[in-house]
């Protein structure tokens, strides 16, 4: 009874901190919690720190007529400080949401959080949010109405879609939930509110993002400070620890709130809290240690349990960097790639060590300082551990180095977006080179020691590696646009003349330098910056001359509609031409798929091993440059190859770029109604067009530009470019797609096709799709409708890459 008399004597900004000082003490403080909220007599003391304001229900309240040209149809829901209802715009003739502020909600605090709403949502145009229409002031005999009209989302909230839904569809949500986030993110807002009821799916399966209410914009330096549930009732169960703690929310706290939904949808339960609103709930956010419950994680599939517990880490610095990572880990994991996100071991349990321990560890320190620092956060644990006690400073360190060298790998692309991942990664791993050799002394078990000695003496390497990357990321700005504004402004001004691109407005794309245009196919041409030389032009001819150390070059093509697959098959399935039978064909090979390619760039040539080994530190390839093959020296121009899918997808996602998918490149490779080659047989003449292997070939004889002087792949752009401009797309080495490969794609509407990329998504067992002839190959088996599907794991001499990269419209 002192107690709760002592907390409701507090003034209502210091409740918060007392109940998270005493959070160790669980029983006792639920009790004096529910204490104070049974004292009739001091329930106006209390204030709106453990109610909501308290307005006329809402059934009680007339249905207004008119506010300023919108009609009312019906109330759609309210909130603490106002109601939304379904509207018609009498001008537009359009149906909207409209949010109306409570009459009696005037408060600074209501109407500056409306204000800022009005500012977010205008400023965010992204088809997974909804769009804002309007907004405004109206007075009538109620007097002063504010409101905002948004776009009216017809469907269900996100608990009610995804009754009866498999854990696939789930993520397939919450990765578009999270990549319309990113793009808040990059707009500088922080949406602080995610939950089940702020997100929509549409009947055709399309997501909405809703209320951006107590959305913060991140240059303005806004905190989300729980002095009220008013702010945070109903959103409580969905809050990340540094939430509930006090702290900023920033972008890993919408992560964590993304992951927190997914969690809840998959098992029933949420991974941190008992789900209760108000201070009890907040109270069992605050104890959380950070650790899931074992039977819940083991009705995920293991590695989607493993994606979740990095995205819930209680140390917002050890989630993923981003939630467009988030997004792609949950896009690999559903469509049955191997994830990058490694299971939680010893550096995970190490952590939990440390939150658990505290009291121990700093047996030192008065008890309130104890109990205060056991919110924390794991970051800032750790710091304060390494000031409490030399086990803890120990074990903090071999919690987080492991961790740090891992990171590594994943710390890319070299681009402004990247930053704060690299300077939150270096403020950890400088602490833990600055303390890691006393913490070395410190560790007892001799196997242990030497583990983290050896570690530790990879930290400086790495160090280093991410300083530089981190100078790229934050110069690549200014020496890829601003240097070349007037070469961006000019290939701005050709695309968007050019026909074939219906008016496409484009942007600078960060981290690309521009070629301008090809001087046969007219397409803009780019160099990607900080891999080698950049590319010059004949000053006669205008193709590009090719150093060894060229950067990879890509070329924007316009995408729309069109097909992939292949007409020329007869009734027998046989390859037909002119009458003649070129070869029987596969299953895979047979039928169309129409899809709606949006713009995209895609390398003009195959990945070079100079390219490569710059990008991995590795040159795997079985034919390899400074070695000598039948006569004829290799050199860093040749193509890669004995590459697997992992690394390619790898490689390419550490420069900003992707794989092509097979719809990509079959569009890249030739106009679907050119036939089997790229080019008319009657015009090809007798120069060789692409290096294929014709030797084993009945036919080579009546074909003089099918014979090419090369027993291996040649070194790129040796041969004949396409009419899109690119070389070697049918010969050289045989290149990998993104797409899972399915046989019946062409025929099979079931099988999943993504939008404007046209990738094949449904899980195809761990094959994946190759496209393209090689120098290996023989005649029949060189067109552009021969398809494959090795392992994901498969590395052979004559199957190399071509990188590609989306195009960024804003």
């Amino acid at each position: 009874m002192r107690l709760a008399r002592q907390a409701v004597e507090l003034d209502h900004e210091d409740r918060l901190g007392w109940v998270l000082r005493c959070h160790r003490e669980f029983e006792v403080v639920e009790r004096v919690l529910r204490l104070v909220l049974s004292f009739d007599d001091h329930a106006d003391d209390l204030g709106v720190a453990l109610a909501v304001p308290q307005f006329p229900q809402e059934s009680t309240l007339p249905l207004p007529t008119l506010i300023d040209r919108f009609r009312i149809l019906e109330l759609l829901g309210a909130g603490a400080f106002s109601r939304v209802y379904r509207a018609l715009d009498e001008i537009s003739g359009e149906q909207v949401a409209l949010k109306v502020l409570h009459l009696r909600s005037e408060s600074d605090e209501a109407t500056t959080r409306f204000q800022r709403e009005i500012e977010v949502l205008s400023s965010l145009r992204h088809d997974a949010i909804a769009r804002f229409v309007d907004a405004g002031e109206t007075k009538d005999d109620r007097g002063l109405t504010r409101w905002i009209a948004l776009e009216l989302v017809e469907g269900d909230a996100l608990r009610e879609a995804a009754k009866g839904r498999d854990m696939r569809w789930l993520a397939k949500i919450a990765a578009q939930v999270a990549r319309a986030i990113q793009y808040a993110h990059d707009a500088g807002v922080v949406h602080r509110d995610l939950k089940p009821s702020n997100v929509m799916v549409t009947d055709d399966g399309r997501v909405k993002v809703l209320d951006f209410g107590i959305a913060a914009l991140r240059n303005r330096g806004d905190r989300n400070r729980l002095t009220t549930t008013g702010q945070v009732l109903g959103t409580i169960a969905y809050m990340a620890p540094e939430q509930v703690a006090g702290h900023k929310a920033d972008t890993p706290s919408d992560q964590f709130s993304l992951a927190a939904m997914l969690f809840e949808a998959a098992t029933g339960k949420l991974p941190h809290g008992d789900g209760e609103d108000g201070w009890l709930g907040l109270f069992s956010i605050a104890a959380w240690d950070g650790s899931i419950d074992p039977v819940l994680l083991a009705k995920l599939p293991t590695d989607l349990a493993t994606i979740l517990q990095r995205a819930l880490d209680s140390d917002p610095a050890l989630r993923f960097p981003s939630l467009d990572a988030f997004a792609d880990e949950l896009d690999r994991w559903r469509s049955g790639k191997k994830i990058r996100t490694t299971r939680p071991g010893w550096s995970a349990r190490a952590r939990r060590f440390v939150r658990r321990n505290r009291r121990p560890v700093a047996a030192g320190l008065a008890a309130i300082a104890v109990l205060s620092s056991a919110l924390v956060v794991t970051a800032s644990a750790l710091a304060m551990a390494r000031k409490e006690s030399a086990r803890a400073q120990a074990a903090g360190d071999q919690a987080l180095l492991p961790l740090l060298l891992e990171e590594v790998a994943q710390l890319w692309p070299r681009e402004p977006a990247t930053v704060p991942q690299f300077e939150r990664w270096l403020e950890r791993a400088e602490a833990v080179s600055t303390s890691g050799l006393t913490s070395a002394e410190r560790i007892e078990r001799p196997e242990e020691r030497r583990v983290f000695t050896a570690q530790l003496s990879e930290l400086p390497a790495s160090i280093d590696a991410v300083r530089t990357r981190l100078q790229e990321a934050n110069t690549v700005l200014e020496r890829t646009v601003q240097q070349y504004a007037d070469e961006w402004y000019a290939a701005a001004e050709r695309v968007h003349a050019d026909p074939r691109f219906h008016g496409l407005e484009l942007v600078p794309q960060i981290g690309l330098i521009p070629l301008g245009r090809d001087p046969r196919s007219e397409f803009e041409e780019f160099a990607i910056a900080d891999i080698g030389s950049v590319p010059q032009r004949d000053s006669r001819s205008g193709d590009l001359v090719l150093e060894e150390d060229a950067a990879p070059v890509l070329v924007l093509l316009p995408g729309g509609p069109t097909k992939f697959g292949t007409a020329w098959i007869d009734t027998e399935d046989r390859f037909m031409h002119e009458g003649e039978v070129l070869s029987f064909a596969d299953a895979a090979e047979f039928g169309f798929r129409d899809v709606d390619l949006d713009p995209f760039l895609i390398g003009k040539y195959e990945v070079t091993q100079y390219q490569w080994e710059f990008i991995t530190g590795t040159n795997p390839s079985e034919w390899r440059a400074g070695e000598e093959n039948y006569g004829r020296l290799m050199t860093a121009l040749h193509p890669v190859e004995t590459i697997s899918y992992a690394e390619a997808v790898m490689a390419a996602e550490r420069i900003g770029c992707t794989l092509p998918t097979e719809a990509q490149w079959q569009y890249a490779a030739a106009p679907v109604d050119r036939g089997l080659y790229w080019w008319p047989e009657n015009e090809a003449g007798t120069t060789p067009l692409e290096n294929l292997n014709p030797k084993d070939s009945p036919t080579s004889g009546r074909r003089p530009w099918y014979d090419d002087p090369y027993s291996h792949h040649a070194p790129v752009g040796t041969f004949a470019p396409n009419p899109n401009g690119l070389h070697d797309i049918l010969g050289n080495v045989q290149e990998r797609c993104l797409d899972h490969f399915k046989v019946a794609v062409f025929t099979d509407p079931s099988i999943e096709v993504k939008p404007g990329t046209g990738e094949v998504m449904t899980y195809g067992g761990g094959d994946r799709s190759t496209r393209g002839g090689n120098y290996h190959a023989g005649f029949y088996n060189n067109t552009i409708a021969r398809r494959y599907g090795p392992t994901e794991g498969v590395r052979v001499g004559h199957l190399g890459a071509r990188f590609a990269r989306t195009l960024r419209r804003e």
